[in-house]
Formats: structure tokens, sequence, C-alpha cells
């Protein structure tokens, strides 16, 4: 492994929990030291600016079709939680289980909608730029 001593790193260190907020973990229990560490280089900094650069760089139009697809996949992921406790609990009919799934459907379906409009407006904006396309797209 080489190190490019003229390029800055940073050193980020990620501890879990304390082993004394899992009660469930025994008493004799080794102490392991479970951080990572994760090293990033001054170019590693400068691609994640990139990618915010790019997208701020995006039309308003196109940032508020991004902003709905992240919030229908907020949507989505409650309303699958919400289907999936009723049908654990028991508690639903089956009409209100069926209703549940519909919307859930339709909220996929309106995300499919919204990135084939989001891909149809990069078109439109003729943006080819790889960073850009990739920020308007992650």
């Amino acid at each position: 492994m080489q190190v490019d001593l003229k390029q800055p790193q940073a050193v980020i260190t990620i501890k879990p929990p304390s082993s004394s907020e899992h009660s469930d973990q025994g008493a004799d229990t080794p102490n392991v030291d479970k951080s990572y560490k994760m090293n990033m280089s001054a170019n590693g900094f400068s691609k994640a600016d990139q990618a915010q650069e790019a997208k701020e760089e995006l039309p308003p139009h196109i940032q508020r079709l991004k902003d709905r697809i992240e919030q229908i996949k907020v949507q989505i992921e409650e309303q699958q939680q919400k289907v999936q406790q009723m049908m654990q609990d028991g508690s639903a009919d089956a009409e209100t289980i069926e209703a549940a799934h519909k919307q859930l459907a339709a909220l996929q379906m309106e995300l499919g909608a919204t990135m084939t409009a989001l891909g149809d407006a990069l078109r439109e904006a003729k943006i080819t730029d790889p960073g850009i396309l990739l920020s308007a797209i992650a």
C-alpha cells in the first residue's frame, strides 16, 4: 500500500455503543475493541464537495423532482411497514389490508412515473455531465 504524503488525510473512528448499554451481553464477555477506522484523503473530500456542488447545479424543477422521489421513497417504506404490521397483528380485516396494498402499489407507480419525469427533464435540460447526472439520480 502506498501513501501519498503530499495529500492530507483524515482518520475517522467509529465506535459502537458501550457494552453497558446492552444488557444481553454476559459479564464474561471479553473486552474487544470493535471500533472501525476509515481513512479519507483530500481527494475523497474533494469528490464529496463535487457531488454537493453538482447537486446545487441542478435546475430547480429537477431538484424538486429529486426531492419528490425521496419523499415517495419514505412514504413507500412507511406503507410497507404498516402493511407488514397489519398482517403480523391480524388486527385488520382483509379489506383494510387490501386497501393498504393498493395504496402501496399507487405509491410505487407514482415513484416510477416521477423517476421517468426526472429522466425526461434531464434529457430536456441536456445535462450530460456525469457528476451532475449521478447527483440527480442518486
